[in-house]
């Protein structure tokens, strides 16, 4: 945890820092980018007890995808939640590289 927040920290100004809004170490992440712009991400009930900006909703195959630019459901070739949580961290990541849809 404290080598992503070593990471997270060293972002230029413009940078934006990517991280789970569900996982553990969240809190320590968000401090480490103070100053920076947050794209986090959530699945599932997760979304609900965080306000990541970028959730999605695991549904079979099917992962319903929310984000500030729109909404968008797509098909995972690979099943699981693990998969889905890829899914999600890239497509908070192509968000923040200026990626809008």
């Amino acid at each position: 945890a404290l080598e992503h927040a070593a990471v997270i920290h060293a972002l230029t100004p413009d940078g934006v820092a990517v991280f789970p809004a569900d996982d553990a170490y969240a809190s320590i992440w968000r401090v480490a980018a103070t100053g920076n712009r947050i794209l986090d991400f959530a699945l599932n009930d997760a979304q609900r007890q965080t306000d990541a900006q970028v959730t999605g909703r695991l549904h079979g195959g099917e992962l319903a995808i929310d984000t500030p630019a729109g909404a968008v459901t797509v098909r995972l070739r690979a099943l699981g939640e693990h998969n889905a949580r890829n899914a999600l961290a890239a497509t908070a990541a192509a968000l923040a590289a200026g990626g809008a849809g």
